[in-house]
């Protein structure tokens, strides 16, 4: 990252940033569920609505099982073995174990000088961990010090632990709450369609800064998406010691509610000014079609991911499933899942740069061979209808999909495009029917996983179980899976 252009401060940003004011924020990424979970243990189920009952217009998240890291991992090269009620970095005095990713484990502290509640961000000590660690550091540093933004995390320091021989190396974050996949996953609760479309809108601004400086966050996905909380709720965390689940004073079926949320996890950022390297590709079920069949890696990548992301909320189901068909190689079902909610993955966008290895899936017509029979198309309208959406809202949400899901990099919608698109409007820009506002509310009482949904790769109508269990399969171990793959897919 060349610091001439980190220098340069967006021409449109403002010191009175008209933003919702920051509340708290925590960097980390939650570990994803049990892969071997059934449906009926996932959150939504009889006994999470009689909690939700006592504690109305409270966010409740059921925490998943990663509640102690494993002993293997505290090997060469892994995490540091961190002790609650220990004093690191001078300062910091250990609370409670928050979570894991693959890179580092974080941890909720409490400042022994000024009692202010920060969470530790810990890397595993191998080179490569590390090394992400730095380079997330490098750039939220760079970003304090032109003009912190009030939808990404706020980096407050950094200090290093050694451990026998190993260096680990620890990032300081203010303290936010749950992350927005808990929020459509764990909760049991869909989300008002202004709060997705406030949510939407503030990840864009989010977007819109780092575009400026030509720079590609890389790993756009809702466990990256934190949400504010507030002081209170920090204090109920650092009490929590071993919940059952987490309230937080969040009410996401709230249409007028002030909810923050922040952009985290800019470990595998890329410059796009600077030479391709060995990069990381987005998680699997956010990649765009260019992260497959090319080494092209531009702003639009994450357009794409805040696509999938958008799509997500809305239905509360992922788009592309990344572990429902191990027994095929998976980028053509992936492919198999374009073809059938965005039409036929053209070769001509990708044409000279793609990779050796992909030119023979393309067929004479100049599209990726497909099966007979193979859905093409959209179902982006049905699929929004069918979530309780009305019709204007289930037409403009379609339209402004295949904007973030253009094949052609140059024809996707940008950050600064998507801003002003009229879904992303209040109530669409129309005035709600008493009608429409009956449909609305009926769709906060319905579960994360309707009765029926779309198997995006065999083209017919999914049950609930099935949509279920593709959302428990695709949360694996994050040492494990198609997450963050270096491979050439």
């Amino acid at each position: 990252m060349t610091q001439r252009r980190l220098n340069k401060r967006p021409a449109d940003m403002s010191d009175d940033n008209s933003q919702p004011k920051r509340q708290d924020d925590d960097p980390s990424r939650t570990p994803p569920e049990d892969a071997n979970q059934s449906p009926d243990d996932i959150p939504g189920n009889s006994a999470l609505q009689s909690i939700s009952s006592n504690l109305e217009n409270r966010l409740i998240v059921v925490p998943n099982e990663y509640s102690q890291i494993p002993e293997s991992n505290y090997n060469d090269g892994g995490y540091l073995r961190i002790v609650p009620g220990e004093v690191y970095g001078g300062v910091h005095k250990v609370v409670k174990y928050l979570n894991r990713g693959h890179f580092s484990s974080a941890w909720l502290s409490k400042r022994t000088d000024n009692g202010e509640y920060e969470v530790l961000k810990v890397s595993k000590s191998g080179v490569k961990y590390r090394n992400s660690v730095l380079k997330e550091f490098e750039l939220l540093n760079s970003f304090q010090s032109i003009q912190p933004h009030p939808n990404i995390v706020k980096l407050l320091g950094k200090f290093e632990e050694r451990n026998r021989r190993f260096s680990h190396i620890t990032m300081v974050f203010e303290v936010m709450g749950p992350n927005l996949e808990y929020a459509i996953h764990r909760s049991g609760t869909k989300m008002h369609l202004e709060v997705i479309r406030s949510i939407t809108k503030q990840l864009l601004e989010a977007l819109k800064y780092i575009h400026t400086f030509e720079i590609v966050h890389m790993d756009i996905k809702p466990a990256n998406i934190m949400l504010a909380i507030t002081n209170a709720d920090v204090e109920r965390l650092a009490a929590n010691v071993d919940p059952a689940y987490e309230s937080y004073d969040i009410d996401i079926t709230n249409p007028s509610a002030n909810i923050v949320v922040k952009l985290a996890d800019f470990g595998n950022w890329v410059d796009t000014n600077e030479p391709a390297r060995l990069r990381v590709p987005p998680t699997c079920p956010y990649r765009g079609p260019e992260t497959f069949l090319t080494k092209l890696v531009d702003t639009c990548t994450d357009m794409w991911s805040m696509g999938c992301v958008l799509f997500e909320m809305v239905v509360g189901k992922l788009l592309f499933s990344c572990h429902l068909h191990r027994t095929v190689k998976h980028p053509l079902v992936h492919f198999i899942m374009m073809n059938s909610m965005v039409g036929p993955v053209p070769r001509a966008p990708y044409e000279g740069n793609l990779r050796p290895h992909v030119i023979n899936m393309f067929g004479e017509d100049g599209n990726i061979r497909m099966a007979p029979g193979t859905m093409k198309g959209s179902a982006f309208f049905a699929i929004a209808f069918l979530n309780h959406l009305n019709f204007d809202d289930a037409k403009d949400f379609s339209e402004l999909m295949h904007k973030f899901l253009k094949y052609d990099m140059k024809e996707r919608v940008t950050a600064e495009e998507a801003l002003t698109d009229k879904f992303l409007l209040p109530n669409g820009g129309r005035t709600p029917s008493g009608q429409e506002m009956v449909r609305q509310n009926r769709s906060q009482q319905s579960s994360n996983y309707p009765s029926s949904g779309w198997n995006l790769a065999l083209g017919r109508p999914i049950a609930e179980e099935e949509a279920s269990s593709s959302y428990a399969a695709e949360q694996q171990n994050p040492e494990e899976g198609l997450s963050h793959s270096e491979q050439d897919f």
